[in-house]
């Protein structure tokens, strides 16, 4: 069944408030296991789901650092957190195209220049990914070295540079198209017609009370 897009971004919007919310390890982690155990079994994923592997080191470091300035449980809490926002925003750019999560922030009637840049934003991150990987491998054909050394800081240039160049490439041929488009018309229409079923409102009702049973559980540790 297809979700409207506005159900998937509310239910976005209430774990990105419910997950800093939380006092207590207990409750953060069993929520983060259901993430996690969502994103392992979504058709997209195989293996480590993305979200969990491109942000361990970022929790781990700041596992480190707060054990360093608070104590080991502060620091559980807020690496426990931080990976929750991982996983949250995984799980909703990765159930949703780009073309339904600009429909679902139209359908909440924000400024459309607004969407484009945040829809824009979500198509061009793995592009220049792509892109700079493309630009590492003809670099390393060409004999340079880009190993984690010392010595090789000075050859960072010849990575960004040509990535530089081909990011302003990009750019220009984006306004171009724009331009050709007729970007600043007014009276914009959609491609598709999006009406909430009475099973999402359901859907919605369960989740939001699901993330309330949970605040509550977390306020009333004796329970």
């Amino acid at each position: 069944m297809s979700i409207d897009p506005r159900i998937k971004l509310l239910v976005g919007l209430g774990l990105v408030a419910v997950i800093p919310a939380l006092q207590r390890l207990l409750p953060l982690a069993a929520l983060n296991l259901i993430l996690v155990l969502g994103l392992w079994s979504s058709r997209r994923n195989r293996g480590l789901p993305s979200p969990l592997r491109l942000g361990l080191p970022m929790v781990g470091l700041v596992f480190a650092v707060s054990a360093v300035s608070f104590d080991p449980a502060t620091a559980a809490l807020a690496s426990l957190r931080l990976l929750g926002l991982l996983l949250a925003a995984g799980a909703l750019f990765q159930s949703m195209a780009p073309e339904q999560f600009a429909d679902g922030l139209r359908l909440f009637h924000l400024p459309y220049p607004l969407v484009f840049v945040v829809t824009t934003s979500l198509r061009y991150v793995p592009l220049i990914s792509g892109r700079l990987k493309r630009i590492m491998e003809a670099q390393r054909c060409r004999g340079i070295d880009f190993r984690l050394r010392l010595r090789n800081l000075t050859k960072v240039t010849a990575l960004l540079l040509p990535l530089l160049v081909q990011s302003f490439l990009l750019a220009e041929h984006l306004a171009m198209a724009m331009e050709s488009r007729g970007f600043s018309r007014k009276g914009r229409s959609r491609r598709r017609r999006y009406r909430i079923q009475p099973l999402e409102y359901l859907l919605l009702g369960a989740v939001l009370g699901a993330l309330g049973g949970l605040l509550w559980w977390d306020r009333n540790p004796l329970c």
